[in-house]
């Protein structure tokens, strides 16, 4: 599980809601569906689920 420091939910928050939210976690998405392994060269094939993917939207913020 990742959690984004988010603005306004966690005491230091630095990641504002909206677009900034939504870039990153694309972005991790992203990344973690293309590792690969350093040997083969091949891809891990894992499945990434989004917290708004698994959870009902008042938890997933």
């Amino acid at each position: 599980m990742i959690r984004i420091n988010l603005k306004g939910r966690e005491p230091k928050g630095v990641v504002e809601h909206g677009e900034e939210y939504e870039k990153l976690v694309n972005d991790i998405v992203h990344r973690l569906r293309n590792i690969t392994n350093h040997e083969t060269g091949k891809s891990l094939d894992i499945t990434v689920f989004t917290g708004d993917e698994i959870y009902h939207e008042v938890y997933a913020n």
